[in-house]
């Protein structure tokens, strides 16, 4: 079982992107990442440094940017763990890399 983060009373769902809160006496509140007031919780929660980069807003252009790098990282890596036999492949690697780079701008 994972447990949750907390904070000013809330419990962090950083996969649901929401707070929530109770108390046993009322009903359960859900505060969205993206409503004024779930902004305003992560505004405070990244001033004191609480933060994780999960938390922080991205639109689909910088989720994808990342993934992309992470992805392309890693094919790097194991493209040159596999010494002369894979140079062409590294070459193929980086010319996609750069085509989806191209592909992005796009988006």
């Amino acid at each position: 079982m994972r447990i949750l983060p907390t904070f000013k009373g809330y419990t962090i769902d950083e996969r649901l992107r929401e707070f929530r809160r109770f108390d046993g006496k009322t009903e359960m509140e859900f505060v969205s990442f993206d409503s004024p007031e779930g902004e305003e919780l992560l505004r405070e929660l990244q001033a004191k440094g609480l933060t994780t980069p999960g938390f922080v807003r991205m639109d689909s252009y910088e989720v994808l940017k990342q993934e992309n790098e992470l992805l392309s990282d890693l094919l790097k890596a194991a493209l040159k763990k596999l010494g002369s036999i894979g140079n062409d492949a590294l070459s193929e690697a980086e010319a996609i890399d750069r085509s989806l780079d191209e592909l992005l701008k796009d988006f």
